[in-house]
C-alpha cells in the first residue's frame, strides 16, 4: 500500500462488492457488518477502502476503470 497514490480505485470484485452485501444484510436482518479497512483493487494494489469507489465517474485509476468496464460487460 502506497501513501503516495492519489488515485481513487475500484475493488477487484466490482459487481459483488462488500458494500452491497452489507446493505442487503442491514435491510433484511437489521445487522450491519464491518467493511474491510483495506481491499484489493482492479489494478492489483491493496489500498484503504476509503480510496475506492463503485461510481465510474469517481474512479481516477485508469487500469481500475478498464477492469470495472470489463467486469460490467
Amino acid at each position: 500500500m502506497s501513501r503516495d497514490d492519489p488515485h481513487i480505485h475500484v475493488q477487484v470484485d466490482v459487481v459483488g462488492g462488500d458494500a452491497a452485501v452489507r446493505d442487503m444484510l442491514a435491510s433484511t436482518f437489521g445487522l450491519a457488518g464491518d467493511l474491510p479497512s483495506v481491499v484489493t483493487t482492479g489494478c492489483g494494489l491493496v489500498v484503504p477502502f476509503a480510496m475506492t469507489s463503485s461510481r465510474p465517474e469517481k474512479v481516477t485509476c485508469l487500469p481500475c476503470r478498464e477492469h470495472a468496464r470489463d467486469e460490467h460487460l
